[in-house]
């Protein structure tokens, strides 16, 4: 059996709030009271929440919500990219090893051997 009213439990229950912000949900609604208890009309409710939900303020929340929701996203996959492990150097394909550039250090000494030889012997001079 649906109620007519519902009080601050129920509010609190049903969205999954603290007594706090479900007193600010219900604040201003009519309703009944009794002692310290109150309840207030469910349908006012119905209404104050479909107002909440056209207004700019919840759009706007409800935007940037999604904004940190993608911008999470995007930092967890650069994340696990920047987790990815190439290795430098190596003899499988890879560029060689830094003790192994030693002997290509002078391995353009027989080619500017070359090049001087056929200088000096070209027909310009």
């Amino acid at each position: 059996m649906e109620s007519s009213h519902l009080d601050s439990l129920a509010v609190q229950r049903l969205f999954g709030v603290r007594e706090q912000r479900a007193r600010q949900l219900v604040a201003g609604l009519p309703g009944l009271r009794a002692g310290n208890a109150s309840a207030v009309l469910r349908q006012a409710l119905i209404v104050r929440l479909e107002e909440m939900a056209q207004g700019g303020l919840f759009q706007w929340e409800t935007n940037r919500r999604a904004r940190v929701v993608e911008e999470l996203d995007r930092t967890r996959r650069q994340l696990a990219a920047r987790r990815v492990r190439i290795p430098a150097g190596g003899r499988r394909g890879g560029p060689p090893a830094a003790g192994s550039l030693r002997r290509y250090r002078n391995a353009g000494a027989p080619l500017r051997a070359m090049i001087n030889a056929v200088i000096s012997k070209s027909v310009f001079l």
